[in-house]
Parts: structure tokens; sequence; C-alpha cells
């Protein structure tokens, strides 16, 4: 049997751990069902902790001219 609130707290904790939802946009849909009655407080607290950001990874680039430049920069400490 289908059930309505159950499809939509899955979905909905699944597309903001997937990143094809928003997680403010997720906590106002879950708070306006709540409001509608298609939620309960329970559904609400399961997205809450089950709808977790993916988090991009910071992609550091070195290149071998900054690395010599800043090489040269310390360099030797002669005076």
């Amino acid at each position: 049997m289908f059930v309505l609130n159950e499809w939509l707290r899955e979905s909905m904790a699944k597309g903001v751990c997937n990143g094809q939802l928003s997680l403010a946009f997720t906590a106002t849909k879950a708070a306006d069902y709540m409001a509608k009655g298609i939620f309960t407080s329970e559904d609400v607290e399961y997205i809450a902790t089950n709808a977790i950001e993916p988090v991009a990874a910071e992609i550091v680039e070195t290149t071998e001219e900054s690395q010599t430049t800043e090489e040269s920069q310390t360099g030797s400490g002669l005076s």
C-alpha cells in the first residue's frame, strides 16, 4: 500500500543527500507539509536527521612555477 508521507520524506531526504534539493527548500516544504497535516513531527525529525547536504571537495592545484617562486623568496637567508 502506498503511503504518501513516507514516500515524500524518503524522497526529500534522498534529494538533499544527492544534491538535487537544497536543505533550505526541504526544510520549508517539510514545515508546510506539517502545517497541512501531511507530515507529523516525527516525519520532519526524520528529514532533519537524514537530509545531509553533500560536501564538495576543494581542489587545490599547485604549479611548478608557484613552488619555484616560493622557494626563491625564502632563499638561503645570507646577507
